[in-house]
């Protein structure tokens, strides 16, 4: 029968910078299937060496190593992996087991390594396993066997192998007597069907099995004695492999089960510089927005809400409900108003905090008399919150809590933190300072209809947009608003025209009261723009009051401001009816004037029908309304989606963040330097530790290699755990976000707006680039330390062997 392995004349040498070590000298042997051959020796003779270079792990220096008959000095590194996978069953004096993976997957691994299927394998390492008595330790960790138990497993594994050589070296080093003749016998039961090679310094122990003995010293062979006659080898076991099994993800997922602490510790610290790559690097994206560092500047813009957007069309025709619904739907928007002119108006309702009370004692001389008047002034505070109206909100959101929608002036929905129920009063001072002056209001009454848990504060009717729509185009005109502030005190409250005294008033001048509204005539032309919507020569009724502490309100009817600037076309005849302070009686004045004289005079506010109030405020669909994004970082991108739908969009605060504060800049450039040196540690960081923690799993690499484990495999599996633990870590981070995000910590909820889809990307890519050069790093150390690369050939003209 042919030799399955022949070594001639095969040396092996090992070098240091000062000397040179014989590991073989010149060895001859041959060896076939059938022998069980026991090799022993002094310590540092040469026999571990020897079971080296059979196995393939070592390379040699010299001679020729035949393998069934051809030659493996041409071997390079791919050739020796593939002959210790299909040829090689190794066991090692340190058991060479798994510690971390189960019985069952320690004798698996062995064969899935050679190629053989997932089912075939189990049915082989089962079929072992049943020959050892460890079948009912298939689930136990290996680490929790006794020696004897783990030595077992170990000569399980190599005879479960369909190799024609195994190689045993020192297999009873740490047993005791009893269990030793139980490992020795099964080897000597695994020699009836394959070559068995047993490296020891105990021959008594083999003695009585082996069939042959050779003994080394100083790296050469001095004996080589047959003991007893070779078996005559029996078949190997038929297990069905693969020419070329693609590994990799295998040895991943073995490595990851019988490692658990490791694996939980290494997605931990892959979350932990994903969380810390998207902290540094999205606040330095974060900053680098520098209309934070800008003052704002409300000359053009009163509500510098940063996340305030305001829409026209690009045609400048007025807003359907087409567009208010395509609007509201876009990406990230909160709400819309349908009037945008509101949007720069304030109101105030809590006393306190929306505005202050300031009362006043006053003494007066009148009629030989003197009075005490005590007068109580209300003032909007600058930090009232601004109007809204009942919003348009994108669809599947709801408004209402409770009762209904507002459709007159004086109806509003209030939050349920407000602590108003439906049917309560509540008083509401108005006012703009766009428009107006300071300390300048309005106040109304106005009934809770109903209740919602959206937003904050109180949510008014599209008649309070229209109302200050009509404002902001009179404004427009070039002719402005003047109001009192408002005051409370001795005076006397506005009568119906029916408590007028008769004799006050003049003979000519009539008046009569239409659905709660007080109507006098007085013939007055009054010119108003634009002129499509208010007619020339439209003559307006009205009673008009000068005195500022009159309470003007009416239950039932519309406020309407008419301007103060009024020319007369003809002569007429004005009349003024007021409240005389002196008397508190009420007075009526009459006052003629001509075509050329423009009456000067304070802004006048009318309470009429709301027909009255349709026809002369703008009536009209708004042409601008104001968006509410969920964030100002979303500025830009909705800017972009407005255009794209035909839009205009308009920042307020972009516009008006025009002055620098050097203070806020300064501090920005330093958070940007230390965002910048933080990612650049936490990446070096990221790339050291994980080189680190990687190295770990080298000697595991190192027992797979022995067992048939291919270089192309390992790389391979250690550039899958990288790439999976690095996604797993990302998705750890991303939930991570989410959960601060829920929370409200201030720095993520700051900061995740500015990080698009396509942002995070790209730190996802960096966090992933930083793996990779570990993963690299890590498998340039796997090639030196677990396959060095040890190529021989031969210069045919110089006659001489070349090691690179």
């Amino acid at each position: 029968m042919k030799p399955v392995i022949s070594l001639e004349n095969v040396s092996k040498f090992y070098t240091s910078a000062t000397n040179v070590v014989v590991g073989l000298d010149g060895v001859q042997l041959s060896f076939r299937r059938g022998e069980f051959v026991a090799i022993t020796g002094e310590s540092g003779s040469g026999k571990t060496t020897l079971s080296g270079v059979l196995c393939g792990i070592l390379g040699y220096e010299s001679g020729e190593m035949l393998f069934e008959g051809k030659p493996t000095s041409h071997y390079d590194s791919s050739d020796w992996e593939r002959y210790r996978r299909d040829h090689i069953s190794y066991i090692s004096q340190d058991y060479g087991i798994l510690p971390g993976a189960s019985v069952m997957t320690n004798v698996v691994s062995a064969l899935r390594l050679a190629g053989v299927e997932k089912a075939a394998a189990k049915m082989r390492a089962r079929h072992v396993l049943e020959e050892l008595e460890l079948w009912n330790l298939r689930n136990r960790r290996a680490s929790r066997l006794s020696s004897g138990q783990k030595q077992r497993l170990s000569i399980a594994r190599a005879l479960a192998k369909p190799a024609p050589v195994l190689i045993a070296d020192e297999p009873t080093g740490n047993l005791d007597p009893e269990n030793s003749a139980k490992v020795i016998s099964l080897l000597a039961e695994a020699a009836k069907s394959r070559l068995v090679l047993l490296v020891t310094h105990e021959f008594d122990e083999v003695k009585d099995h082996a069939t042959r003995h050779v003994r080394l010293q100083d790296g050469s062979v001095v004996v080589d004695t047959a003991l007893r006659p070779a078996n005559r080898p029996e078949d190997l076991p038929s297990v069905p492999t693969k020419e070329n099994p693609k590994t990799s993800l295998f040895v991943t997922r073995l490595q990851l089960h019988s490692r658990p602490v490791w694996s939980g510790l290494m997605m931990l610290l892959f979350a932990l510089t994903a969380f810390a790559v998207v902290a540094f690097m999205g606040s330095f994206i974060t900053v680098l927005d520098d209309t934070n560092t800008r003052i704002y500047d409300s000359s053009a813009f009163i509500n510098g809400d940063p996340c305030r957007i305001v829409v026209s069309r690009t045609d400048l025709k007025p807003m359907t409900e087409t567009d208010y619904e395509r609007l509201a739907n876009l990406k990230f928007i909160q709400r819309l108003e349908r009037n945008g002119y509101v949007a720069d108006a304030q109101y105030a309702y809590r006393d306190g905090v929306d505005y202050t009370t300031v009362r006043t004692d006053r003494i007066y001389a009148a009629g030989g008399n003197l009075y005490n008047q005590v007068v109580i002034t209300y003032r909007v505070n600058s930090n009232a919150p601004f109007l809204q109206l009942v919003p348009v909100l994108p669809e599947g959101q709801t408004f209402l809590k409770e009762g209904r929608l507002p459709d007159r002036f004086y109806e509003v929905v209030a939050h349920s933190d407000t602590g108003y129920q439906v049917g309560d009063k509540v008083s509401v001072f108005l006012t703009s300072s766009r428009y107006w002056s300071l300390n300048t209001a309005m106040k109304f009454e106005y009934t809770v209809v109903g209740l919602t848990d959206y937003g904050a504060g109180l949510y008014f009717s599209d008649d309070v947009g229209r109302f200050f729509q009509h404002v902001a185009h009179a404004s427009g005109s070039g002719e402005y608003y003047q109001f009192l502030p408002i005051y409370e005190g001795l005076v006397a409250p506005l009568p119906s025209v029916t408590e007028v005294p008769s004799d006050k008033i003049p003979a000519d001048f009539s008046y009569e009261l239409q659905d709660g509204e007080c109507i006098v005539s007085s013939s007055m032309e009054v010119s108003k723009k634009p002129d499509e919507i208010i007619k020339d020569n439209l003559t307006i009724n009205y009673l008009t009051l000068q005195v500022p502490n009159i309470n003007l309100e009416r239950e039932g009817a519309n406020p309407l401001l008419i301007k103060n600037r009024v020319t007369l076309t003809t002569p007429q005849q004005y009349t003024l009816i007021y409240n005389d302070p002196a008397s508190g009686e009420i007075t009526a004045k009459t006052v003629g004037l001509d075509p050329s004289h423009e009456m000067e005079m304070f802004t006048r506010l009318l309470f009429v029908t709301q027909q009255t109030f349709d026809a002369l405020c703008w009536n009209e669909d708004s042409e601008q309304v104001s968006l509410t994004m969920e964030h100002y970082a979303y500025t830009q991108r909705v800017q972009d989606a407005l255009a794209e739908a035909g839009y205009i969009g308009i920042s307020p605060y972009r516009l008006g963040a025009v002055k620098v504060d050097e203070d806020l800049a300064e501090h920005r450039r330093q958070t940007m330097s230390i965002c910048l040196l933080a990612m650049v540690a936490v990446v070096a960081l990221q790339i050291v530790v994980l080189r680190a923690l990687f190295g770990v799993q080298l000697p595991g690499y190192r027992l797979l290699r022995n067992i048939g484990l291919v270089r192309a495999s390992a790389k391979r599996s250690i550039l899958w755990q990288f790439v999976l633990f690095t996604v797993l870590g990302q998705l750890l981070a991303g939930l991570a976000l989410w959960g601060c995000k829920g929370r409200g910590i201030e720095m993520v909820t700051r900061m995740l707006p500015y990080l698009p889809p396509m942002t995070l990307a790209a730190l996802s890519a960096v966090h992933l680039a930083a793996a990779m050069t570990a993963a690299v790093w890590t498998v340039r150390t796997l090639e030196k330390q677990v396959y060095p690369v040890a190529e021989r050939f031969v210069d045919l003209q110089m006659d001489e062997e070349v090691t690179v």
